[in-house]
């Protein structure tokens, strides 16, 4: 009976002692093989697993942001006992690959900064109503992503006459902060309509044929074309390319009656309206009076177009019967 309970004492010791020895193996800190830093110093932590106490003991400086360097790991392991790691694991690893967040800050991001800045300052209230442009190529920047406002606009100023700006902005890199300027122009835009392809003399306008752009509030005139209404169905006078900036006298009337077609012309008498058969001697849009062959009496009288192949004469202090023997002889 003693003999089984010494047994059983020795076997639990060992069960425990394994547990123990376990528990030691599986929180011993262990190297990692790549490190990414979120701060300008690195400290232990970030390069242990189970660091413990002493993971916010500092090591190394962090590289720049953005980039990235290796660290040999005996080096690693020699400063990470000195500020107290015990027994650290090396995993085996020769160096370490530690790389710099950053957040990136785009050419765009920066034109987003200078526009809604000014449209403050302009009372605007549509973004697209103020194009920026840069005087030369514009990088992209790095900046602390852990930082409260990465970047910043500290200077800006703006010529009404011309619209060039200069800009100055605030990058925060964590340690330190760093300006960089930039310069170009702010201009403020305006739709217009414009054709969306070529159309020939004479072409009728219909909407499939128009689009919109923006272009320069300083290049309009003052009799621009901005709504599409004030040309669909109207004539162009000549040729137009798609782009150029449209006006009203680019276009007419377009022609419903054209020179030898056939028409109708309707006299109108009081009391009376006869129709007989024409032919149109000139072009004429809605609305001109033109030479018109009566093609019954073959004389040539004055009508008003009315709409295509349609014109109307009016009646003449003469009298109702000299406009009747008129229309039919």
């Amino acid at each position: 009976m003693m003999r089984a309970l010494s047994l059983f004492v020795v076997a639990a010791t060992l069960s425990l002692a394994a547990a123990f020895s376990g528990a030691l193996a599986a929180e011993r800190a262990s190297l990692r093989s790549q490190v990414t830093a979120t701060r300008p110093v690195l400290t232990v932590g970030d390069f242990f697993d189970n660091a413990g106490s002493v993971a916010s003991r500092p090591l190394f400086r962090a590289p720049d942001l953005g980039e990235t360097g290796t660290v040999p790991a005996p080096d690693v392991l020699r400063r990470a006992r000195a500020a107290g790691l015990v027994n650290p694991a090396s995993n085996g690893l020769l160096q370490i690959t530690v790389h710099r967040a950053a957040l990136t800050i785009t050419p765009d991001d920066l034109r987003a900064l200078v526009r809604d800045a000014l449209m403050e300052r302009m009372g605007l209230e549509d973004p697209d109503a103020l194009e920026i442009s840069y005087s030369d190529n514009v990088p992209n920047l790095s900046a602390d992503p852990a930082a409260l406002v990465p970047v910043s606009i500290t200077r800006l100023t703006r010529s009404s006459r011309s619209g060039r700006f200069d800009a100055v902005f605030a990058v925060e890199l964590g340690e330190r902060t760093a300006s960089f300027a930039v310069s170009g122009f702010a201009r403020e835009t305006a739709e217009v309509v414009t054709l969306a392809r070529r159309l020939a003399r004479g072409a009728t306008v219909s909407a499939r044929d128009l689009q919109t752009i923006r272009v320069p509030k300083a290049t309009l005139r003052n009799d621009t074309i901005t709504d599409p209404a004030m040309i669909i169905g109207m004539a162009l006078r000549r040729p137009q390319s798609p782009g150029r900036l449209l006006a009203p006298r680019d276009f007419e009337e377009p022609i419903v009656v054209a020179r030898r077609s056939k028409v109708i012309i309707t006299y109108r008498l009081a009391g009376l309206t006869l129709t007989v058969q024409g032919e149109a001697m000139v072009d004429g849009v809605k609305g001109d009076v033109i030479d018109v062959l009566n093609t019954q009496s073959n004389r040539t009288v004055q009508a008003l177009v009315t709409g295509p192949g349609r014109v109307s004469v009016q009646p003449r202090p003469a009298g109702r019967i000299a406009s009747l023997q008129e229309a039919t002889q």
